[in-house]
């Protein structure tokens, strides 16, 4: 069955990207929409794990504007100690999110809480312009697309495929301008 919510949805989201990857804080406002419509889309299929990451997406997507509508943030990189910690920070995160929902009728909930911790890290750093950002969505990207399509979710499997063509087009425009500020 085709849902016009997931359509509208997917279509708010792939402006998002596109615009955050010109640097443009516009994007928010796209990538806000989308997560409210996504939160129905979410719940009606029983990612509720997805539900309440939309929820932060939406929220995030506030800050993320106005963060970016300061003056003085750059693109930059993370140091080492900070990526391990990310790393171990959200493998630990998605494992306690994934047993809490396990005890539910959650789809795949150890897919989805990897996906969401992630999800939140990711869009931490991307309201910082950490370069990093990138190479967690093109992750989550990938584990995305399996988990819509198992839920028959094809209109967002197409949305988190263009989402990792754009997430790789992002690290590398974002990365030469880190490059050509050194």
């Amino acid at each position: 069955m085709i849902s016009y919510l997931e359509i509208l949805a997917a279509l708010f989201g792939f402006l998002y990207i596109i615009l955050i990857v010109q640097k443009r804080p516009i994007g928010w406002f796209f990538g806000f929409v989308s997560s409210l419509i996504y939160i129905e889309v979410c719940f009606t299929n029983e990612l509720y794990i997805q539900t309440g990451l939309q929820a932060i997406y939406a929220l995030v997507g506030v800050f993320g504007f106005f963060r970016w509508k300061m003056k003085g943030i750059s693109i930059r990189a993370i140091s080492n100690k900070n990526r391990l910690i990310i790393l171990v920070s959200g493998l630990v995160a998605s494992m306690i999110l994934g047993y809490l929902f396990s005890k539910s009728n959650q789809v795949l909930p150890y897919l989805d809480a990897l996906i969401s911790a992630f999800g939140i890290i990711a869009t931490y750093l991307t309201t910082e312009k950490r370069v990093e950002n990138w190479i967690i969505w093109m992750a989550i990207n990938v584990l995305s697309i399996y988990l819509f399509a198992y839920q028959a979710l094809y209109f967002s499997v197409v949305l988190f495929s263009a989402y990792f063509i754009v997430s790789f087009w992002g690290y590398l425009n974002w990365r030469k301008e880190i490059e050509s500020s050194e």
